[in-house]
């Protein structure tokens, strides 16, 4: 179903952009943790082809995280590790 996953910018502040190349149409879950527990959990609908969505992780405490993508049974697609900090590393745009 999953055929390519980009997540930048990691190490974040605010925000985390997600591109999925799917090869196949269907439901997913994205699921953030850390040791203590499941902070962000939503389900995306993947269509064939390019999917992009961004997942705002403002409140989240500082530390580190694991984000999985997992289909419809739970079982993992995709899963990478995450780090919050506690400053914007993310590109300041003046205009």
């Amino acid at each position: 179903m999953i055929e390519t996953v980009a997540i930048f910018p990691n190490t974040t502040f605010t925000q985390l952009r997600m591109e999925v190349e799917a090869t196949t149409s269907g439901v997913s879950i994205v699921r953030v943790y850390n040791a203590e527990r499941i902070v962000l959990l939503l389900s995306w609908y993947l269509i064939g082809g390019s999917n992009i969505t961004t997942l705002d992780i403002k409140n989240l405490p500082t530390g580190k995280y694991r984000l999985d993508i997992l289909n419809q049974e739970g079982e993992p697609l995709y899963t990478a590790d995450l780090l919050k900090d506690t400053q914007s590393v993310e590109p300041l745009f003046l205009g």
